[in-house]
C-alpha cells in the first residue's frame, strides 16, 4: 500500500525569515561556511574610516601601511621618521580602538628599529616567503624578511570548526609571494593569500576583519575566504577598482552558500 505524503500549505501568518534569523541559524550550526558574511571597501583615506568605527566595533585590524611613501600624496618618497610618524604611525591608537581583538601591521625589515622605537608592539612576527620580488639590500645585504608587528597577541580568537591546523601558530611564517607578472592587479606591495587567511583566522569564525589601507583588497579576499566579513578603506581610486572587483569575486560562492543554507532551512 502506498502512502502519498501531503505537504503543508505555508501558514499565511508566518513571517518571512529574516537575515538576523538565518545568521541566529547558522551561528547555532557552528558551521562557518554557513555564516552570513559582507565585504565593504570604501575609497576614502584611512583616517576617515577609522573616525568612523564605534570602538571595539571589529574583531581584528590587519594592515600593511605604506611606508618608503608621503601619505598624503603616495607618491613622492618620504621615510624621515618625523613624516611617517606624524602621517602614518599615529592612527595607532586609532586601531586599537576599533578592534577588539589583535593588531597586525606590516613592517620593513630595512626600518625594524625605528618602528620598534615609535610602535611598540606587544610581539614582533616575521614573515620570510621564499621569494621576493622586490628585494631590498643595505650595505651589500640583502633582507629576505618583512615584520609583523602585533598587539594583543593573547586575544586571538578560538579556531573555527576544521581550522586548527590554519592558525597563527609560530612567529616565522613562510608563505611565497606572488609574482607580480601572474597578478593583475600588480600592487606593489601585494602579500600571498594564504598567508592573509591565516592572519585573518586571529578573528573568531564570521567577525569581522578591519583593513584601513586595503590596497588591491588581499586582506577582505583572504578575510571572506575564511568566513569572516570584511571593512576597508584604499585611498587611491585605480586599487579601490580592484579591491572592488576582486572582493565581489570572492564573496560570489558565499552568498550562493547562504541562498543554499536557506532554502535547506525553509
Amino acid at each position: 500500500m502506498s502512502t502519498t505524503q501531503v505537504r503543508k500549505r505555508p501558514d499565511p501568518k508566518r513571517k518571512p525569515r529574516t537575515m538576523s534569523d538565518l545568521w541566529s541559524r547558522a551561528v547555532a550550526s557552528s558551521d562557518a561556511s554557513t555564516k552570513p558574511i559582507s565585504a565593504d571597501v570604501k575609497l576614502c583615506d584611512a583616517r576617515e574610516l577609522l573616525a568612523s568605527l564605534g570602538d571595539k566595533s571589529v574583531d581584528a585590524v590587519i594592515t600593511d601601511p605604506p611606508y618608503g611613501v608621503d601619505h598624503e600624496s603616495n607618491s613622492k618618497y618620504d621615510d624621515r621618521r618625523d613624516g611617517w610618524e606624524a602621517r602614518i604611525a599615529y592612527l595607532l591608537p586609532e586601531m586599537l580602538r576599533v578592534s577588539r581583538g589583535p593588531v597586525f601591521w606590516f613592517g620593513a625589515s630595512a626600518t625594524l628599529h625605528r618602528d620598534l622605537a615609535i610602535l611598540k608592539p606587544d610581539r614582533v612576527m616575521i614573515w620570510a616567503p621564499k621569494y621576493r620580488g622586490l628585494p631590498v639590500s643595505s650595505n651589500n645585504v640583502f633582507y629576505k624578511f618583512e615584520t609583523i608587528y602585533v598587539w594583543r597577541v593573547g586575544s586571538f580568537a578560538k579556531p573555527g570548526k576544521g581550522e586548527h591546523k590554519l592558525v597563527v601558530h609560530s612567529d616565522v611564517m613562510t608563505e611565497n609571494i606572488h609574482n607580480r607578472r601572474d597578478s593583475f592587479w600588480d600592487h606593489p606591495a601585494t602579500k600571498p593569500v594564504p598567508l592573509m587567511e591565516r592572519l585573518c583566522r586571529a578573528a573568531p569564525p564570521g567577525g569581522i576583519v578591519c583593513d584601513p589601507f586595503a590596497g588591491s583588497g588581499t586582506t577582505g579576499v583572504a578575510a571572506i575566504n575564511v568566513g569572516r566579513s570584511f571593512i576597508g578603506s584604499e585611498i587611491l581610486p585605480e586599487y579601490h577598482d580592484v579591491a572592488t572587483k576582486r572582493i565581489a569575486e570572492a564573496l560570489a560562492p558565499w552568498q550562493a552558500k547562504i541562498a543554499r543554507f536557506a532554502q535547506s532551512i525553509s
